[in-house]
């Protein structure tokens, strides 16, 4: 739901944006309420849109010492037994 809320303030305000370029011509109160919330809305939406989550794995140290982490010796890549 909060992901349909960024998106639809998204979209307003570059429609606001395209407005404001191409439509007003004169100072107005509305032109300025729109002004503003193109201001706040695009750089704010567009963060909360597109902004990254980690991607990696934290392993603790006691994972770490656990026979199934050992791997050391177990398979070798790219090897070939040419005997």
């Amino acid at each position: 739901m909060f992901k349909l809320f960024l998106w639809t303030i998204f979209f307003i305000t570059i429609l606001n944006t395209v407005l404001l370029a191409f439509a007003f011509r004169d100072f107005s109160f509305p032109l300025l309420g729109q002004f503003i919330l193109t201001v706040i809305g695009l750089p704010l939406s567009s963060y909360l849109l597109f902004k990254e989550e980690p991607n990696f794995l934290v392993i603790t140290e006691e994972e770490e010492k656990a026979e199934e982490y050992q791997l050391k010796g177990r398979f070798c890549l790219n090897h070939f037994d040419l005997n």
